[in-house]
């Protein structure tokens, strides 16, 4: 049974209390309201011989490396996964709760945040207690739901709009997991995008987009979906400044990425109705390391720079001295397919040049992955300006952004780890 693939899939419902402060906006004036749809932390975990890995998706804007940490060492407590082979992805939901514990929190508001990480953990050990032989396959296809945000006005000055003929990647990738039977059990599926259709004045509680396409595949397939987030750091959903009612929005682009993910989900599937395709070889590999970005010289904060929301301030990244933080890179393996993610706001360009240089056939780069550091431009991104690298760091905690060249070294050691796991049998 050494070379017998395993799966299983675990889910734990993760929705906060009413009231809680959720995590993405600054001009949000008070708790959630609503709850539009509940949040959940899914979990897949695949096993052969000795190995295992763990992959779970979380409906949360983000998770702090020391929460990360904490969780991966419950994760291994609890199942006998090493910790290194624990892949955690958040969604970035902007309608989810703040994750970390700070001062300004109330008592309910702690009590969610420190028991999240059980939750969490529970899914994954409900997911091992469910391995089954199971057969994966891979597939792709695009959908157009997405823009390029960094929107250079006539007059001058980047802002967050729309640039239709900036870097974007429109690519939906999918891996199928069914039993030996072929009965539908999971599938990952992976896009880039922030979930932001919905925004103040909305207070509502939600998975965003990714909440409307998970309930429309998972309703047709009957496999548990797992939304695995890329590089977004700057591609939002299109249509932000069109005159469309926003839940309209909301189902327009969680409906187009539902559908697009069903169309490759039956062509890459196993059933006979769709043709038989080859299973991916058994092989399952992890490797990580956590690199020590530069960071810019401090700045004074712009004196426009404001927030009503006390949960905005998201967390304290692990600082090496005072002009380093702490970025994790992993990958995982599973057959010909690899996954790449790093801890943080990564923009598209990078996963492009991830997967330009990738030996394997088919690669996911994804973003908030095992942490959130903040945003990870390009260098050309630097003389432009803009947000994500002139103001953005001051929301997490950091004195100030990672230098330009730190592109390049998350490109050069996602590639690097990549190779290792190609080498590996």
């Amino acid at each position: 049974m050494a070379d017998v693939l395993q799966a299983g899939v675990g889910r734990a419902t993760i929705t906060p209390p009413l009231g809680t402060w959720l995590c993405g906006f600054g001009n949000r004036e008070h708790g959630c309201d609503a709850i539009l749809d509940d949040l959940y932390a899914t979990s897949l975990v695949l096993a052969t011989g000795e190995t295992a890995i763990a992959i779970v998706s979380c409906d949360v804007c983000g998770l702090p490396s020391q929460q990360v940490a904490a969780l991966r060492a419950l994760i291994a407590e609890r199942t006998g996964i090493p910790g290194s082979n624990v892949l955690i992805n958040t969604s970035h939901t902007h309608s989810g709760p703040f994750t970390s514990i700070h001062d300004d929190m109330s008592d309910h508001e702690r009590a969610y945040s420190t028991t999240l990480v059980h939750a969490i953990a529970g899914s994954v050990e409900l997911a091992q207690s469910n391995l089954e032989a199971c057969r994966v396959t891979h597939g792709a296809g695009s959908v157009a739901v997405n823009v390029n945000r960094r929107e250079m006005r006539s007059s001058g000055g980047m802002v967050l709009g729309e640039n239709a003929r900036g870097a974007l990647d429109t690519a939906v990738q999918l891996l199928r997991v069914d039993t030996d039977e072929g009965e539908p059990l999971a599938a990952l599926v992976h896009y880039a995008c922030h979930p932001v259709v919905l925004f103040p004045p909305s207070h509502a509680v939600s998975a965003d987009f990714v909440g409307v396409a998970r309930g429309l595949f998972e309703a047709a397939s009957g496999a548990t979906m797992l939304f695995l987030q890329g590089a977004c750091g700057n591609i939002n959903p299109i249509g932000q400044r069109a005159e469309i009612d926003m839940q309209e929005r909301l189902w327009g682009v969680g409906s187009a990425l539902g559908a697009e993910a069903l169309k490759v989900y039956s062509l890459s599937g196993l059933h006979s109705a769709f043709g038989e395709a080859a299973p991916l070889a058994p092989v399952l590999g992890a490797a990580h390391e956590t690199l020590a970005l530069d960071l810019q010289a401090p700045g004074e904060p712009p004196p426009t720079f404001r927030t009503r929301t006390p949960a905005l301030r998201y967390w304290t990244p692990p600082l090496v001295g005072e002009n380093q933080v702490e970025f994790e890179v992993q990958a995982l393996r599973i057959g010909e397919v690899a996954l790449v993610g790093g801890a943080g706001e990564v923009f598209i360009e990078l996963a492009q040049a991830v997967q330009e240089r990738s030996p394997f056939d088919h690669t996911m780069y994804l973003g908030y992955t095992n942490g959130d550091i903040g945003y990870i431009p390009t260098a050309a991104a630097y003389p432009e300006g803009g947000y994500e690298v002139e103001t953005a760091h001051f929301h997490y905690s950091l004195p100030a952004a990672v230098t330009p060249e730190s592109a390049g070294r998350v490109v050069d050691a996602s590639v690097a780890l990549l190779e290792k796991l190609m080498k590996s049998r």
